[in-house]
């Protein structure tokens, strides 16, 4: 090997932030058709191709063959959304999980913080759902609305399941694995490049936000999920750790994979699915607890960077 070696050669600070947007789309990308493809031919080689095109296009109708859309999905979210993470933040930093700022040690404090307000801005969140539900988009409403529908049914194949082991499997990938690639390639690189482009947090925080519920590609919920984002946005840039993000994520998924079990085993009758009218009162309060956290945060962030 060369003596003369050097990882800072390889660095990709000195370039242009649009050059490292480039990058950053590039890899996401380029590691989605990678992992993807390879995703198919592992299982499709064991279910079928066609098989498995037909799972996803008919979810419902093709219940057998959900564990290998659920690989799948595990497959590429990981390599698309992960692997690309730190590959960037390892071309940013030495250490990629600096950049990422998953170095510092968990603060429970944080943490207490971040699952209240994933939790109070539910109300919220809902409300917006119910009146993005009413938007039309013109010449491509019906192509998005069969969209929407297409994807609310996969989602239910996903969850509709019947066993502890099923259970726990889409926790594991729907809860623990979406909170940790999504946190990591979002609030990690994304929000942290923006922030380097515009000196400004907020605006870094909403077009994360903007940015990471569009990549859904469900614009019927495409505000409240904004919400969410705008939400684990502060989160992250007041708790100055990704840990924060990644429980607080997990405990909202978490949370809605179990609720969906309950419903689905009878155990209770309350339906995630279900849209109902908002009520106004507890959107309100909703609201301003949510603010009310946020600023509080923010509060605790400046105390204890002041006693360290």
């Amino acid at each position: 090997m060369d003596s003369n070696f050097d990882w800072k050669n390889y660095r990709i600070n000195k370039y242009p932030m649009f050059a490292q947007y480039l990058l950053l789309a590039g890899t996401v990308l380029l590691s989605l058709a990678v992992f993807q493809g390879f995703g198919f031919l592992v299982l499709g080689a064991k279910y079928g191709m066609n098989n498995l095109m037909e799972a996803m296009q008919n979810p419902l109708q093709n219940l057998q063959y959900m564990n290998a859309i659920k690989w799948l999905q595990l497959i590429y979210s990981i390599g698309a959304f992960g692997l690309s993470a730190l590959l960037i933040a390892g071309l940013k930093r030495p250490n990629p999980l600096d950049y990422l700022q998953a170095k510092k040690n968990i603060n429970i404090e944080m943490i207490f913080y971040g699952v209240v307000l994933m939790t109070i801005c539910t109300p919220l969140i809902s409300t917006t759902y119910y009146y993005n539900q009413m938007i039309h988009f013109g010449s491509l409403d019906a192509v998005l609305r069969k969209m929407e529908l297409q994807d609310a049914d996969l989602t239910k194949a996903f969850l509709n399941v019947h066993t502890w082991k099923g259970l726990l499997f889409n926790v594991f990938i729907i809860g623990l694995v979406a909170a940790v690639v999504e946190e990591f390639l979002f609030r990690g690189v994304l929000q942290n490049m923006l922030n380097e482009s515009f000196k400004n947090m907020h605006v870094s925080i909403f077009i994360t936000a903007a940015l990471f519920s569009a990549i859904h590609m469900q614009f019927l919920g495409f505000v409240p999920r904004m919400l969410m984002g705008v939400a684990l946005g502060y989160m992250y840039a007041y708790s100055g750790n990704i840990y924060t993000n990644i429980i607080a994520h997990f405990f909202n998924n978490a949370s809605q994979v179990v609720m969906a079990y309950f419903f689905y085993n009878n155990m209770t009758t309350m339906d995630m699915d279900k849209v109902e009218a908002p009520n106004w009162l507890t959107t309100i309060a909703s609201a301003v607890m949510m603010i009310g956290i946020i600023f509080w945060m923010k509060k605790r962030s400046e105390q204890m960077a002041v006693k360290n």
